[in-house]
């Protein structure tokens, strides 16, 4: 009768199930990073708009900040060209299958539209966009193998033939070779649209007026073409040659203006692959732009574009592939380009996108607001911080500014939505703005330096004071303050402690700590090490020099804690006082060592085969896998979801194996009551790979470092699973932050523990379990692999509707090894729903996932190139929608 009670009355506090729609909604919103297999690039003058297309079929077009559409052709067919008809916010993509897809842009939304393709088109060899002085008339040229050259209508998507190769081209040109159909290039004269130049069989140039259908003038090369381009004034063009020259040319004359010349010659040069004639607004003499043409022995496998006039010439030197680069020029009304003013230059590589300040003389890099490529080196981990202190907040953009001082300050050229009004970053009304999405990578600050324990393995934030703490692979920590001033040269103060004795490891420790620099160092505004009271800069090292698995900051007291896979120590910053070291390794981990438990490698293989069989397939939500390596190319055999059975001492941490049951997985600080009901204490709380939880007081009076520190709770879990993290709470699941907010709270706080198979709350401060707990491995089958707090806001949250709900709501969300989102009640650990966010075989995706105290979750896409961001709450925050929501953009 009891259990009947229990499961049909609701707590108070608690509400029905057919509500959590009101709350939760999943929604993917914006991607943080650059995308990969990238393939073209499109730019509209007239509205501002960028599109990027992807050899995987992605479409995103980029505007102001916090403005993005993306889409998909159809079977995600590989994007070849893409084209914007200016002013029309309409991009026409081409795609490797020779199908035409438009992709119009309506306020937020982006549609799709195939259009019929046609059989006289045959092969299409080349394609350019005519913008005429009515948007509404553009078109995009098509020209064939055959030397048809064909019109695309941007908004019916209708076809025309522009010029019929045998009517038009065969009787025009009198030559005694064999004139050839293939037409290899169309650009349209930037003063004149009816004008146009054709590059036939890649030797023959026409030039052609489409009012009176006729050839005007042509010219016959002996060298291969690659490329042609316009003058700014419409009377001359310049083509470049696979023999890396250039040569000028004047319209109305049939001979050079000037011999081909190879700018990098005499040596063999590299093709020039594209080429393009401006005018910056820094200088009067127009500039030639072009990719390739370098000489081939030396320069051969560099990836360039040059930028040269009469009295200067750059050679930009890339660190991957050019795909494309685009000028953007400036206005001389509202729908006529002038590129005899030309604003920047923007180029598209298969790693990175760069834009170049041309109204600087110095030609600056633009600060990119969006595509950082984040994939510069490894991501090893992620963090998210939320409601960051609005000092903290300006002392970081404080610190940006100063750092991009040799950046231009010219404006983002992509501006599309920017007259929208947001609210301001840093107003007390928008703290949901200050959010700060953190990676630790591989170290670059040495690129020709592979040493794998520079990478970070663990990062603290404090969002009240802005302190960095870093753990390291080498047993390293490094604490960072912010600071305003730049700091003088410093040395290095480096302080070992010492977790656990060499002798009692279970396994032979091989790595050496990293050395420390002997050289003075200055740091500039912003980040800059803690320094001691000898002015020193301070490092921490951990002995044995193994990889740091979990870190803590408590900045009031200047205490630092760190674990690692024996142990945990806890220090004074400000005295460099050990306050705890203890060493968790047992006597049967040491007796085990080297060796293999074929009962329990037998147990867990049984264990993991019912939850397989328990387990209903579902399929994700990308169509696209990462490609494995080839290193992992032996355990294809294996499903990406299960973990091979090696020996402990072949399994370190980070490998493919379990870590001890002495590995520290997560540290914390509170400030509850620990002690007693009646007042609260600082705390510090760990978490153990064996399912062991410790509490250890921190004393304000006490007289000894020993002394600090005491230990006043242990509890070892039942089920022995890893700890993976804690929260402690109010008894209605508010999170415990400020103490002056909840003063009538005291008494009432419990303690909530995820592991890796179940969730548990314990009453405060008796440690006693509660009954609200949720065996999560035993009824999913899958194990928890993150977990956060928070708090969601209603849809339908009206004025008449509050007497019957709450307005807020406070929920416990479930990141799981199957790629799940699972939603809790934050007061009776009740679960409502479960959702896929990624699929199950995306390990990476599920290992980098975060969740944000606001109700979002960033995890990296397959490539690890790109974060995907999605909205948990079903009323997004204002930060997550677009500025041109609901708006008739664009406006023709």
């Amino acid at each position: 009768m009891l259990r009947f009670l229990r499961s049909h009355i609701h707590p108070a506090g608690d509400f029905r199930s057919a509500d959590i729609r009101d709350f939760f909604e999943y929604t993917p919103s914006l991607r943080h990073g650059f995308p990969q297999l990238v393939s073209s690039l499109a730019y509209d003058y007239v509205l501002g708009l960028m599109a990027i297309g992807t050899s995987d079929g992605q479409v995103r077009i980029f505007g102001a900040e916090n403005v993005e559409w993306s889409s998909t052709t159809p079977r995600n067919t590989s994007i070849a060209h893409m084209y914007f008809a200016a002013g029309l916010g309409t991009l026409i993509v081409l795609c490797s299958d020779q199908s035409f897809h438009k992709f119009q842009v309506a306020g937020d939304i982006i549609e799709r539209t195939t259009a019929t393709t046609e059989d006289r088109l045959k092969r299409i060899t080349c394609c350019e966009m005519q913008n005429v002085q009515d948007p509404t008339n553009a078109r995009l040229f098509i020209g064939t193998i055959t030397g048809n050259i064909f019109g695309l209508c941007a908004v019916s998507l209708e076809f025309s033939e522009v010029l019929l190769f045998e009517e038009t081209i065969v009787k025009s040109i009198n030559s005694s070779k064999d004139i050839g159909r293939s037409a290899n290039q169309i650009m349209v004269n930037p003063t004149d649209a009816t004008q146009v130049l054709i590059a036939f069989n890649n030797h023959i140039i026409v030039h052609y007026n489409l009012l009176n259908s006729e050839v005007l003038h042509h010219w016959i090369v002996q060298q291969a073409i690659t490329s042609l381009a316009w003058h700014v004034n419409g009377e001359y063009f310049i083509c470049s040659h696979s023999d890396g020259s250039l040569g000028t040319w004047k319209i109305h004359c049939l001979e050079p203006m000037e011999q081909s010349v190879i700018p990098f010659g005499p040596f063999p040069c590299t093709s020039i692959n594209k080429v393009q004639w401006i005018c910056a607004s820094s200088h009067p003499l127009p500039i030639k732009l072009y990719t390739g043409g370098m000489p081939r022995a030396s320069y051969g496998d560099r990836y360039t574009l040059t930028a040269m006039r009469e009295d200067k010439m750059v050679v930009f030197d890339f660190g991957s592939a050019v795909v494309d680069f685009i000028v953007v020029p400036s206005l001389q009304s509202q729908k006529d380009a002038d590129y005899k003013n030309c604003l920047a230059l923007m180029v598209l590589c298969e790693q990175e996108l760069v834009c170049i300040d041309l109204t600087d003389g110095s030609w600056p890099l633009l600060n990119l607001p969006y595509l950082q490529p984040i994939h510069s080196s490894q991501i090893t981990c992620v963090i998210h911080c939320s409601n960051i202190e609005e000092h903290v907040w300006k002392g970081l953009i404080k610190a940006s500014e100063a750092q991009n001082k040799l950046s231009s300050k010219f404006k983002w050229p992509v501006h599309a939505g920017d007259d929208a009004h947001t609210p301001v970053p840093c107003a007390a009304t928008n703290a949901e703005k200050r959010q700060l999405l953190i990676t630790g990578q591989v170290g670059t600050y040495d690129p020709f330096c592979d040493d794998p324990r520079l990478a970070v393995q663990k990062l603290y934030f404090d969002v009240t004071s802005g302190q960095l703490v870093i753990g390291g692979r080498a047993g390293h920590v490094m604490i960072y303050d912010l600071d305003d001033e730049p700091s003088a040269a410093l040395t290095v103060m480096r302080t070992e402690y010492e977790v656990a004795e060499k002798s009692k490891l279970p396994i032979n420790i091989n790595q050496q700590a990293l050395p420390p620099r002997r050289t003075l160092l200055a740091y500039p505004i912003g980040y800059q090490p803690f320094k001691t009271d000898q002015n020193q800069s301070y490092l921490i090292q951990l002995r044995p020099p193994i990889a740091i698995t979990a870190v803590a900051s408590l900045r009031s007291r200047s205490l630092v804690a760190f674990g690692c896979e024996y142990g945990f120590v806890m220090c004074d910053l400000k005295s460099q006082a050990t306050l705890i070291s203890r060493c968790l390794i047992t006597f049967k981990e040491l007796a085990d060592r080297n060796t293999l438990s074929r009962f329990k490698s037998m147990k867990k293989s049984i264990r993991q085969s019912f939850r397989r069989k328990k387990k209903i397939p579902q399929s994700g939500i990308h169509s696209t896998e990462p490609a494995c390596s080839a290193a992992n190319d032996d355990l294809d055999q294996l499903r990406p979801v299960e973990r091979q059975i090696i020996s402990r001492a072949e399994a370190p941490l980070n490998g493919t194996g379990d870590p001890p049951s002495s590995a520290v997985r997560i540290l914390r600080f509170f400030h509850t009551n620990i002690l007693s009901t009646t007042s609260r204490t600082d705390s510090l709380w760990i978490g153990t790979n064996g399912g062991v939880v410790f509490a250890y007081a921190i004393s304000d009076d006490a007289l000894k470092p020993e002394d600090v520190c005491v230990l006043v709770k242990e509890v070892q879990l039942q089920h022995r699973a890893p700890v993976i993290d804690f929260t402690c709470a109010a008894i209605d699941g508010s999170q415990l932050i400020k103490l002056e907010t909840l003063q009538g709270l005291i008494g009432t706080e419990r303690l909530i523990i995820y592991t890796e198979e179940q969730i548990k709350t314990f009453a405060l401060p008796t440690m006693k379990p509660t009954r609200f707990r949720y065996k999560f491995t035993g009824v999913e089958g899958s194990r928890i692999r993150k977990a956060q707090l928070l708090t969601l806001r209603s849809v339908t949250s009206t004025l008449s509707s509050l007497s019957d709900r709450k307005l807020y709501e406070k929920f416990i969300v479930i990141i799981t090894n199957q790629g799940e989102l699972f939603l809790f009640s934050a007061q009776t650990i009740k679960q409502y729903l479960k959702i896929h966010f990624t699929k199950a075989s995306d390990v990476e995706g599920i290992a980098s996932a975060v969740l944000s105290e606001n109700g979002e979750i960033f995890f990296l896409r397959p490539g690890a190139s790109e974060f995907q961001r999605a909205s948990l709450a079903a009323m997004q925050h204002s930060n997550l929608i677009s500025p041109l929501k609901n708006s008739d953009f664009p406006k023709i």
